[in-house]
């Protein structure tokens, strides 16, 4: 009888584990659904996903890995996502919802991994999982599902949930360690998230600093030389290094360049970049660890001398990385994607302080406390994480797939205006993603990220780059796009220079003497604005230098985008008027813009004789201005003028012949 007393305990014991086992997995596929259905309840597909799906159309099209065939430019972040959507297309998948399905998947599996890697962590801090709440062990996998912006990147198209599970995974087989194979496994997946984003060359290396320390702690009477290099830590860096050391060669073969295009064309060391790196940061902080408290955790863990060696570790890579992000300016796309790889790790160590603090009290604190606490925290972060930033999230997600919507509709636009003129065109753009996918045609990107010359070379403008333009994409190279000579230049907000690459443009004569803008309806009812090459280019004669005005300031190309932010709000006039007649001081005295803007208020104000002053002057600056002609053919087509008229409509004709059958014109 005392033997099977004493069977019993440890029955009930194996009992209650497998129940909270049960219950962990349930809870984490409720988990999983929840944030399928989330990701698709507003889903949305983010522009720059369609440079990478122009990347894997022109490779499965047999034009190499290139952007525009013929140029070797390694304008994507990660070969692995390519290779996967190559393979994909290739079976017959559509290439969009594959890439959003996939991601959502990849983010699945990362909720699904943080169990078993919530389970080892507890298991290494308490010797054992046996009796953990449940709440701890899905803790870290509660706040990841319903956390807005990984369901925002899961949904985009783009490769970040495939680079979060690699991370997570190779982390995972790192700290269990059970055998050789899970061992060398880590290292297969760190070499594989390797090719998915190059951010993981630092994570690595602290990996591999890590290794190092432990392996002179291990195999006593041995050197340390012998600890470091022994067979099994040679076999796990070899795993890692050999493929990214061939991968490495292909790309100075093949581009030219260590590092992607984009590296380049997105980082740099002035203090703007420490900056907004900074800023970036604050709100990630501010939005997602609770102002800074989660990502200081650990700092608890150490006042109780709990910190394990695998939880700093966990730490300093969140802290390695967090000063990488910082480094290189954050990301220039919203919603904190840069620090999802470390935001599982961030929430799993705000777990163990969780578990710690009630653990700590679990002698006098009360059942209910210590089982019902920790939910009510965890549900209370999720909330708070969920709700604070949705509307935010909501509002990014229309937008972009606004953009999407614009991008492609324009691409389809020019590849038919392409095929219409059986010429191949030459597209400048600041957003190039839908847009390059549907127009197939050359595309110069004016940011750098697919080309070489403005990441590489580019020519910050004083005047330019001190604006407040609000984009943090900095380098650009106005002389180089101009001298491509591209048939068309777009803007991702029309006629407005927003970014500081569309900005330098009007800081070129080139620009302002060869180009005019050009208007056309992609979607029905919607007239889109794109600036068009000049068939017939001034020459010497007629070519307007900016010294024609001897009061000439750049600062002219700032007042243009305020007076354009104004819209033509009529309680604004007069600031309009203002910043108009200062243009007119200042500006290229072949800039016409303001007259037309002037000619526009007076017209509703009803002082049709300023209005018609200020078009004919207009006229005379820029004969290439559509809707000069435009508002000069009603004028004299009213008046009975029919010869002056079909001057205006035959111009129209010749200059934008599109423009005519826009809503605009039939307006």
């Amino acid at each position: 009888m005392s033997k099977q007393k004493k069977k019993t305990p440890a029955f009930s014991k194996q009992i209650e584990k497998k129940n909270y086992n049960y219950t962990s997995l349930l809870i984490v596929v409720i988990l999983t659904g929840i944030f399928i259905y989330l990701c698709y309840a507003r889903p949305h597909i983010q522009d720059d996903s369609y440079i990478t799906f122009r990347y894997v159309k022109n490779f499965i099209n047999g034009d190499g890995l290139t952007f525009n065939p013929g140029e070797h430019v390694e304008g994507f972040s990660s070969l692995l996502w390519v290779l996967i959507l190559s393979l994909t297309t290739l079976l017959g998948s559509e290439i969009v919802s594959t890439a959003q399905l996939l991601g959502v998947l990849f983010g699945a599996a990362v909720i699904i991994l943080l169990l078993p890697l919530s389970k080892l962590i507890f298991k290494k801090l308490n010797n054992n999982d046996e009796g953990v709440n449940p709440a701890f062990l899905v803790g870290s996998s509660f706040m990841i599902a319903f956390n807005g912006a990984f369901q925002y990147w899961a949904i985009s198209g783009m490769e970040t949930t495939l680079f979060v599970l690699l991370i997570t995974a190779a982390l995972y087989f790192y700290l269990s360690q059970k055998n050789s194979k899970q061992f060398f496994l880590s290292s297969f997946l760190f070499m594989m998230s390797s090719l998915a984003r190059p951010e993981t060359n630092l994570i690595f290396a602290i990996i591999l600093f890590h290794l190092l320390i432990i392996s002179t702690k291990v195999e006593t009477g041995k050197s340390v030389v012998k600890k470091i290099f022994s067979k099994k830590n040679i076999v796990f860096f070899a795993i890692y290094l050999i493929p990214n050391l061939l991968y490495l060669i292909f790309r100075l073969f093949y581009y030219g360049y260590p590092l992607p295009n984009t590296f380049y064309a997105k980082t740099g060391s002035s203090i703007e970049y420490f900056t907004t790196g900074i800023d970036y940061t604050i709100d990630f902080m501010k939005t997602y660890m609770l102002w800074g408290l989660i990502y200081l955790a650990p700092a608890y863990l150490m006042f109780k001398k709990k910190l394990k060696d695998k939880m700093l570790l966990l730490f300093i890579i969140t802290l390695c990385y967090t000063v990488y992000v910082i480094l290189v300016g954050g990301d220039v796309l919203p919603i904190y994607r840069f620090f999802l790889p470390v935001m599982p790790i961030l929430f799993l160590i705000f777990t163990v302080v969780i578990f710690l603090i009630f653990n700590s009290t679990q002698k006098n604190g009360s059942s209910i406390i210590k089982i019902y606490m920790p939910m009510l925290i965890f549900i209370a972060v999720v909330s708070f994480n969920y709700y604070m930033p949705k509307d935010k999230i909501e509002k990014f997600a229309f937008f972009e797939d606004n953009l999407v919507a614009k991008m492609s509709s324009t691409g389809s636009w020019l590849h038919d205006y392409q095929n219409y003129h059986s010429k191949n065109l030459t597209v400048a753009a600041s957003t190039i993603g839908a847009l390059s996918y549907y127009c197939n045609a050359t595309v110069i990107d004016m940011l750098g990220l697919t080309d070489e010359t403005v990441a590489h070379d580019p020519k910050p403008i004083d005047e330019i780059s001190e604006s407040a333009a609000g984009w943090k994409e900095r380098k650009y190279n106005a002389d180089y796009i101009l001298s491509r000579e591209p048939d068309f230049i777009y803007f991702s907000t029309g006629i407005k220079p927003s970014a500081f690459a569309e900005r330098a443009l009007f800081a070129k004569e080139k620009f302002l003497n060869e180009y005019y803008p050009f208007y056309f309806e992609a979607i029905h009812g919607y007239t889109e604005t794109i600036y068009k090459r000049k068939d017939d280019p001034p020459n010497e004669n007629n070519y307007v230098r900016f010294g024609a005005n001897p009061k000439f300031n750049l600062k002219y190309i700032d007042l243009y985008v305020r007076s354009i932010n104004l819209k033509m709000n009529s309680d604004k006039y007069d600031e309009l008027t203002m910043l108009c007649e200062q243009m007119i001081a200042i500006g290229p005295v072949n800039f016409s813009e303001p007259y037309r803007m002037l000619a526009t208020i007076y017209a509703n104000q009803r002082k049709d004789y300023l209005a018609l002053e200020y078009i004919t002057k207009l006229i005379e600056l820029n004969p290439y201005d559509v809707i000069a002609h435009q508002a000069l053919f009603k004028y004299y087509a009213a008046n009975n003028n029919l010869e002056k008229a079909k001057i205006h409509y035959d111009a129209m004709l010749k200059l934008n012949p599109e423009y005519l059958s826009t809503s605009m014109y039939r307006q």
